[in-house]
């Protein structure tokens, strides 16, 4: 499935990432598609999500298949990614679609496997992590603004392991 719609300021994309069942690669029908939403947004804010994680520090690691994703979406100013499939939480500084950190167009990865499966360890920690959590189910709450968002890990046990604010490219 690959759908894209707008929530007030932002452009909101979900991608396939079963890329055995959906090409993913750059020449793909779902690329070139992702490419053209991209083009054709005058939103401010883009978030795209999809299962697999392009950078994970579980035993993931890094999925170059999602390149292409990431790198449509980095050559677009998008500001949020969200993804599963690793069991565990992890949250990355802006980064580009080759895992440097980069500030001022970067993408924020946000890992959110943390809904009740068995929780996987940190094995291959990825330069740009700055949060990982292996030790919480929970979920995460978003709120979209017109220039930023927030985010906010909710756990089962009650708290917030993890929050933060981050403006619009």
């Amino acid at each position: 499935m690959i759908a894209s719609d707008s929530v007030g300021a932002w452009r909101v994309i979900v991608l396939n990432s079963n890329c055995s069942d959906v090409p993913c690669d750059e020449s793909s029908t779902q690329v070139a598609w992702l490419r053209a939403e991209l083009a054709a947004s005058s939103k401010p804010c883009t978030m795209a999500m999809w299962h697999f994680p392009r950078f994970s520090s579980d035993r993931a690691g890094t999925n170059d298949t999602m390149r292409p994703f990431y790198r449509a979406l980095y050559e677009a100013d998008a500001d949020l990614v969200l993804v599963g499939h690793a069991h565990n939480y992890g949250r990355f500084a802006p980064i580009d679609h080759d895992g440097n950190v980069d500030p001022v167009r970067g993408i924020r990865q946000i890992v959110v496997g943390t809904g009740g499966a068995d929780l996987r360890p940190k094995v291959n920690v990825q330069a740009a992590s700055e949060v990982f959590l292996d030790d919480t189910f929970g979920i995460i709450e978003l709120s979209l603004y017109a220039d930023r968002y927030a985010w906010k890990l909710r756990s089962t046990t009650g708290g917030s392991p993890d929050s933060g604010v981050e403006h619009c490219h």
